[in-house]
């Protein structure tokens, strides 16, 4: 199985960009005249992204069928992420439903292959992307093709979410079409519709297995120490125990505090900022954790090791906390440093904070980006830009509307359909 170190080293084949652009534009052509030339159809970007990689997260199937044609690997794995075509398919919004049909009739064999892979980092299956991605036409093909194919519908992230409380989460219109989880419980489920703060089970099946993992470390190499120490500060930032905070890193300098704080560990692999982000607590007591942690060194702009290889403020712009990603901001030394943290794409989508945040509806979170002028132009692995994300919201979900006022500026002088039409190098 590969190992999901991150991105790509300088050992691997470039993308030609030119081409890419034109593939991703839907040219077939100038992929006939690649293939042609001797160009190597199965290339990787830096990201560890294929040439079918891209155009299916563009939803150009004619491209992505001559591609097939060709002889290109439709089954290959992204080497930093473990992600496959169908994978990027499932966050394309308006092509990707057709890539699925087209591969399930034509290349069922494969389709059958690839359909319940998961992503390396962060656990997610097909199904889970696609409705991670709120991508309901691509999630209602998976639901009718699901007895067929055996589509994986119940296997959670690494962080304990299944697709159907990922829907239930973000209110999406098509939550109650998805199968029954296995993890949790449904009577958990129907409590987590009502309030959403109770989302604690969700880490205790994470929390079972560190227990083991600090077991087996108690008389360990000082490797496993390290080790022990990173999940005893998971433990205390989830907890909002700083009374704990400092006794796992008790013992430690100033840099040795900092070196722990700014590295990942556990189950999630994960850094304690990022894990504050996710797990649920009392807003005030999360607020002081976070200035604990950044108080004694640990970095906003570190990215963890697993789940979404993304560094902190990503989280805060998914769950809303705005303050919490002002605290962030606060801590970096000048506009230049601030804006380049918000313009972060992730790794595995492509997505920025600001992507991230329309596509979940979370207005002051937008407002604040709006404020340190976050760029709007930014594009997705699947052409996904933050005016799309803002009107896939709109669309698919019964939650509080966006302001108009957002909306407009979101959308103002960009391309806000998600087609392909900004293809840019991603960043981050």
């Amino acid at each position: 199985m590969p190992s999901w170190k991150g991105i790509v080293g300088t050992s691997f084949t470039p993308l030609d960009e030119n081409v890419l652009r034109a593939a991703c534009a839907g040219d077939g052509n100038a992929v006939a005249r690649y293939a042609d030339s001797g160009g190597d159809l199965n290339a990787v970007d830096r990201f560890g992204m294929t040439l079918a990689m891209h155009v299916a997260a563009r939803g150009q199937l004619q491209v992505l069928q001559q591609l097939n044609a060709l002889d290109a690997d439709l089954g290959a794995r992204n080497p930093t992420t473990g992600a496959n075509v169908l994978h990027f398919a499932a966050q394309s919004l308006p092509g990707g439903r057709a890539i699925f049909e087209w591969l399930a009739k034509t290349l069922p064999e494969t389709f059958t292959r690839l359909v319940n892979q998961s992503i390396g980092p962060n656990n997610h299956t097909v199904a889970m992307e696609a409705v991670f991605n709120t991508n309901a036409e691509t999630a209602r093909f998976l639901l009718d093709a699901s007895k067929r194919f055996e589509i994986d519908f119940a296997t959670p992230a690494v962080t304990g979410w299944s697709p159907a409380t990922i829907a239930y989460r973000d209110n999406m219109t098509f939550a109650d079409q998805l199968p029954d989880p296995l993890v949790p419980a449904k009577s958990d489920l129907e409590a987590f519709k009502v309030d959403k703060s109770k989302t604690a089970w969700r880490f205790q099946f994470l929390a079972d297995r560190d227990q083991k993992w600090l077991e087996g470390f108690a008389r360990g190499t000082p490797k496993h120490a390290r080790a022990a120490r990173g999940l005893a500060v998971l433990r205390a930032v989830q907890a909002r125990d700083q009374a704990a905070l400092d006794q796992a890193l008790i013992g430690l300098d100033p840099d040795g505090a900092r070196a722990v704080l700014n590295d990942s560990f556990g189950g999630l692999a994960t850094t304690p900022l990022n894990h504050l982000a996710r797990t649920p607590g009392d807003p005030q007591a999360t607020a002081d954790m976070r200035r604990a942690l950044l108080t004694r060194g640990a970095d906003p702009r570190t990215r963890e090791q697993g789940v979404m290889m993304v560094s902190a403020g990503f989280g805060e712009a998914v769950f809303g906390d705005d303050a919490g990603l002002k605290d962030l901001l606060e801590t970096l030394p000048d506009d230049t440093a601030r804006l380049a943290f918000v313009n972060q794409q992730g790794i595995i989508n492509g997505y920025s904070m600001l992507i991230d945040a329309a596509l979940r509806g979370r207005a002051d979170v937008l407002r604040l980006l709006q404020r340190v002028d976050a760029d709007r132009r930014l594009v997705g692995h699947g052409g996904m830009t933050a005016c799309a994300a803002a009107k896939q919201y709109i669309r698919v979900t019964t939650g509080t509307p966006i302001p108009d006022d957002l909306v407009q500026w979101l959308c103002a002088g960009v391309n806000g359909d998600g087609d392909g039409d900004e293809i840019q190098p991603h960043g981050g």
